[in-house]
């Protein structure tokens, strides 16, 4: 039977809604109209069916504006016809749900927007129950089958129909509230001794079934077993020892059964702290060819074993080599340099050693029991002497000291030019001739140990050590030369001298030469410079009031030049008093090409006198000076010219030629205040000027010069006996040249301080006692006149007490170098090539040709040595080319790689030239894998302050990195490079690799460094200075190893 309901004016059909009026009923399944002229709601839209259930189905729909009110129509018999649908609701909001429904059964929905004006048009939608679901009975009550202290484990009978499980612990879901599929469950992380509570609950995929009864149970206790009084574990067995070297053993030991920690004894006494938790211990420092016991305790915490039975082993012995020297002339401050071969704890060692003088000493070079020694002289003395060592090759140790004897006793020949000479008597301290000693094979010998006498001295004596000649009486005598038999095996030579009475009306009394200082011939520190021209003065006195100047000639090399004398002679007071005035005495000037070594002088007069000299002459002459503008906090450094430099260097200098070289400007990489002010960062800039220069592969010396913006205390800074140093800028004046420039290079030249003004470390040798000239310990010059030869100026050093002081002193007034400190940089240079003439072209191809015995990749390890701990700087890659460092020294490189070797390099540092810290810079073969480097000195490990990124030891995950704002993400390790004819710019990632280097190789092999150990990650250098063509090498460092790239140009 089909119901008939009474109908609103407007009636809602299936699926849709519509807004109606108010209004009576109607038995229309059409809403009727209310016959209101005004319009009804709009028609409702959005409807959906939300949710449903085997009962209920609930609809949802957007609201109508305007509508007070909505009509839901039902129609589950025949949606197509109008009159089966119903009114079921007048709802005031926009959702309804229709309930009392019959499961899996489809219903039609029309639904209108309604108000007093009417209703809307239907709105239709279908939805359908959900079918009846099958229930689920209730589980039993779940059971623990097992109780512990921390977790129960739950199971239950399992229930029919149901898929899954929901189970509850204290009220509240367990499991995370997931869907149980079996039936047991284990419960963890519970409290001891607590009630828990749990209920299960059966679920198909339609509904659960109601709670089980509630499970009550509770955790045990924990059992609390009550502590075992502690034991000491067992007494070890002996332990074993295994011999290292001379100066460690290795002990190691079985396990002890219940022990956590060991104690190890030597002789008694706890080595290696009291929580040895290896089982092996090595044992260094020890002493050599010593006998150390060994004991052992097992501990279990604070409980420990009695001591083991004792081991015994003795550390090899060293034994040391003796140098033991005879027959070594030092007379000329020559050096012999000698390779010792020796074996210590790092294996076979080879050293230098520099032998000075005669006697025994100690070499720095040990060798232990059982194994060779031996020497090798690497470089004869510059003297000329020839000396051996023996034994020869390498001869077996056995338990004893050992001595190598260097002999040095050399045959020689002695040699006067004329068998017979002549002087005027009166003439006083004046060089007759010298005698000559040569090898046999015909070499001249450089020696100042030719001592001579006199058969008569009543006529003429002789200064034993410069040959020098006072005539006396007239008469004749023979004046004879001799060798020291210990240093030379020589027969004596001689000459007859005849002191002829005094007829002419002057005096020819002495003679002074001068380059620099003008010194009489045979003066203990006179060395002239080789083809430099040549001052020559000949003190020329009157007798009478009537003497008439003679015309006065010097001889040399088979030329003759005039001397200019003054129309009027100094009266002859017998004084031979020092000259300042040029033209007080007879001069002229003798050119260079004739000054060399072996030649020898004479001055002649047409009044019948003479005086002879045999010259001194080094054999180098030339310095070559790279000068480099640093650039400071975008300050630039005002350097002199070329020509101004190279006056001020052969005003002061044992220099004929200066070859000057303008670096460009450059810029250290680093933080720096102004002036470096900054403590110490002279001294880094200094260490990083070096590494310039080692990078551009140069011998030269490199003098940086900083941009003088205010005042700091230290104005220079230079190494002594190396090539670099660093000073202020001509902003300060132009004493930064002639003062600070040339006092920092003479360090370089090997000069140490001289005692003025408070340096540290003053060269001894100025407070001799007895002082080498009046008031030396005060660094004041000699009595010696200067000579500046380019303005052709003589002048004095002052009067004495007053005299200006040596270059080398702190002290102000600084105008010259003593004649001490100038002979000493003479003897440095002496015999070294990078000081010898050679052509330009020569020069350059010197500097750039690849060492053949150096055709491997070298590096560079640096850094400093401060109050004796160890900072390493990053490793640079140099490329090959280059000449490793000689090895020699009480200072060792320990590089470990990451094959597990260690190599081990001895060194010696470089020198500042004030105390404290020393450099360190040491070029060898590259090494692959580096994981540590470490400084030994003696042997013993130096404290290193700080650690080198090792990412190559420790990889890092790659990371995307912003370089810049318009640099790509560049990955770990990554190098992105635009190469440009006048630019290059890199980027990479900094954070793996630190340290950028760039170097510059052109098509002759001239390196230019372009950056050094930069840090930023984005660099864009300029090429626009450099030749053409080339390569560019490229190389990234971690600190320890590094990455490289070569670009073609």
């Amino acid at each position: 039977m089909k119901p008939t309901l009474q109908l609103l004016t407007t009636a809602c059909l299936a699926l849709t809604l519509s807004a109606c009026g108010g209004g009576g009923g109607a038995t229309s399944d059409t809403p009727a109209s209310s016959g209101a002229t005004a319009q009804a709601p709009a028609t409702v839209s959005g409807a959906t069916v939300q949710a449903s259930s085997d009962t209920t189905i609930t609809l949802n729909w957007q609201a109508v504006a305007g509508a007070s009110y909505y009509e839901v129509w039902r129609n589950n018999i025949n949606p197509q016809d109008p009159a089966a649908f119903q009114l079921v609701s007048r709802p005031n909001s926009n959702s309804y749900q229709d309930s009392n429904l019959v499961p899996g059964t489809d219903y039609a929905y029309r639904l209108h927007a309604c108000a007093s004006t009417g209703c809307s048009k239907p709105s239709e939608l279908t939805g359908k129950t959900k079918a009846k679901g099958v229930t689920v009975a209730t589980p039993a009550v779940p059971r623990a089958t097992k109780i512990e202290t921390t977790q129960i484990s739950l199971e239950w009978t399992a229930v029919d129909g149901a898929s899954s499980y929901k189970l509850e612990r204290n009220g509240q879901l367990i499991a995370n509230g997931a869907d149980i599929r079996q039936v047991t469950y284990l419960d963890s992380g519970l409290t001891a001794a607590s009630n828990y509570s749990y209920r299960l609950q059966a679920c198909n995929t339609n509904t659960c079934s109601d709670w089980s009864t509630a499970l009550s149970v509770q955790t045990l206790a924990e059992v609390v077993t009550p502590p075992k009084p502690p034991v000491a574990p067992a007494v070890p067995t002996a332990p074993s020892v295994v011999v290292n070297n001379s100066s460690s053993l290795t002990v190691s030991w079985s396990a002890v059964s219940g022990a956590n920690r060991y104690v190890l004894k030597r002789n008694g006494v706890q080595v290696g702290g009291d929580k040895l938790s290896a089982l092996s211990f090595p044992d260094a420092g020890l002493i050599p060819g010593t006998a150390y016991s060994y004991q052992l305790q097992a501990c279990a915490d604070s409980l420990c074993s009695d001591n083991s039975p004792a081991t015994t082993a003795s550390t090899r012995a060293s034994y040391k080599i003796t140098l033991s020297t005879s027959g070594f002339d030092n007379s000329s401050g020559s050096n012999l340099s000698l390779v010792v071969d020796g074996y210590d704890d790092t294996g076979w060692v080879r050293g230098a050693e520099t032998i000075s003088g005669n006697g025994s000493g100690t070499s720095f070079i040990p060798v232990l029991n059982g194994e060779k020694y031996g020497a090798t002289i690497s470089a004869q003395p510059a003297s000329g002497q020839s000396c051996s060592a023996s034994p020869t090759g390498r001869t077996s140790i056995a338990n004893s000291d050992v001595t190598i004897s260097i002999n040095c006793l050399t045959p020689a020949v002695l040699n006067f030019a004329e068998a017979s000479k002549s002087v005027v008597s009166g003439v006083a301290g004046t060089a007759i001739q010298a005698a000559t000693a040569k090898t046999l094979s015909g070499s001249t010998l450089n020696t100042f140990a030719i001592r001579y006498s006199s058969s008569n001295p009543a006529v003429a004596t002789v200064d034993a050590v410069s040959g020098n000649i006072s005539a006396l009486n007239t008469g004749t005598t023979t004046i004879t030369a001799g060798l020291p038999a210990d240093l030379y095996t020589a027969t004596s030579a001689s000459y007859t001298l005849t002191v002829t009475p005094v007829v002419a009306k002057t005096r020819l009394a002495t003679m002074e030469l001068a380059q620099v200082l003008a010194q009489r011939p045979g003066s203990k520190y006179q060395t002239l410079i080789p083809n430099r021209d040549l001052l020559v003065r000949a003190y020329l006195y009157a007798r009478s009031a009537d003497a008439v100047t003679p015309a006065t000639n010097v001889k040399i090399g088979g030329e003759q030049f005039a001397m200019t004398c003054p129309a009027k002679l100094p009266a002859d007071d017998s004084s031979n008093a020092i000259s300042y005035t040029l033209n007080q005495h007879c001069y002229t000037t003798i050119p260079g090409r004739l000054i060399k070594s072996g030649a020898a002088m004479d001055i002649v007069t047409s009044d019948g006198q003479s005086l002879s000299a045999n010259l001194v002459v080094n054999d180098a002459n030339t310095i070559r000076i790279t000068m480099v503008p640093l650039i400071i906090n975008g300050q630039t450094a005002q350097i002199p010219t070329a020509e101004v430099l190279t006056s001020v260097v052969k005003r002061l200098m044992p220099f004929a030629n200066v070859v000057v070289t303008v670096h460009a400007p450059w810029a250290p990489a680093g933080t720096f205040d102004d002036s470096l002010s900054g403590k110490d960062q002279m001294g880094q800039v200094l260490s990083l000027l070096d590494k310039l220069r080692v990078s551009e592969k140069s011998s030269d010396h490199y003098y940086g010069m900083v941009p003088w913006m205010k005042w700091s205390g230290t104005t220079g800074i230079g190494y002594v006996s190396y090539l670099t140093a660093i000073g202020r800028d001509l902003r300060s004046g132009a004493d930064a040249t002639d003062e600070t420039m040339i006092h920092e290079v003479g360090h370089n030249l090997s000069l140490s301080h001289a005692p003025c003004g408070g340096p540290s470390g003053p060269d001894p040798y100025f407070s001799t006692d007895p002082l080498p000239w009046p008031n030396s310990d005060k660094a004041q010059l000699s009595e010696v006149p200067l000579y500046n030869q380019g303005a052709g100026i003589l002048s004095s050093p002052g009067v004495l007490g007053s005299r200006s002081p040596d270059l080398m002193s702190y002290c102000g007034g600084k105008l010259w170098f003593s004649e001490y400190s100038f002979n000493k940089m003479s003897g440095h240079i002496r015999g070294k090539a990078d000081y010898k003439a050679v052509a330009g072209n020569q020069v350059a191809a010197n500097q750039i040709a690849a060492n053949p015995a150096a055709a491997q990749n070298m590096m560079m390890i640096s850094g400093d040595l401060n109050g004796g701990t160890f900072n390493p700087s990053p490793v640079q890659f140099l490329g090959s080319g280059y000449t490793a460092n000689t090895e020699g020294g009480e200072y060792q490189l320990k590089i470990v790689s990451s094959d597990g070797k260690t190599t081990l390099r001895r060194f010696t540092p470089l020198q500042l030239d004030h105390a404290g810290s020393m450099h360190v810079s040491v070029v060898l073969p590259s090494i692959a894998g580096i994981v540590s480097i470490d400084v030994l000195k003696q042997g013993q490990l130096l404290p290193k302050a700080g650690v080198l990124n090792a990412a190559a030891a420790q990889p890092k995950a790659a990371t995307g990195l912003k370089l810049s704002a318009d640099a790509a993400p560049v990955t770990a390790q990554a190098l992105t490079t635009n190469l440009t004819a006048s630019s290059l710019r890199i980027r990479w990632n900094h954070l793996q690799q630190p340290w950028l280097s760039v170097i510059h190789i052109a098509a002759n092999g001239k390196r230019t460094a372009l950056a050094l150990s930069v840090t930023d990650g984005d660099q864009r250098l300029s090429l626009q200075q450099l030749p053409a063509g080339g390569s560019l090498q490229i190389s990234l460092s971690d600190g320890l190893n590094s990455s490289v790239i070569t670009l073609k140009r």
